[in-house]
């Protein structure tokens, strides 16, 4: 399983660096992609068994992801700030 951390260099570049992403690595607020969408990760749900990690997307839309689907298919985008 091997999935690639994208970092933000600019509004329009991304630089892919292989990574391995487990699930105990994942941040509040923190910015990731998966299927090309951006999403942001909120909290581990205790209650959903099959989906227990919670994203949102841009418009506050919650995204219920698996395990599985983290692993394989969940980004983390690291997000420069220009002062």
């Amino acid at each position: 399983m091997e999935i690639h951390e994208a970092i933000l260099i600019s509004s329009s570049t991304l630089k892919f660096e292989e990574l391995m992403l487990e699930t105990t690595t994942l941040v509040r607020n923190h910015l990731y992609e998966f299927r090309g969408q951006q999403l942001r990760y909120s909290h581990r749900s205790n209650c959903r068994v099959n989906a227990p990690f919670i994203f949102n997307d841009s418009k506050g839309r919650r995204k219920e992801l698996s395990q599985n689907q983290v692993q394989r298919e969940v980004f983390e985008l690291v997000e420069f700030c220009e002062n």
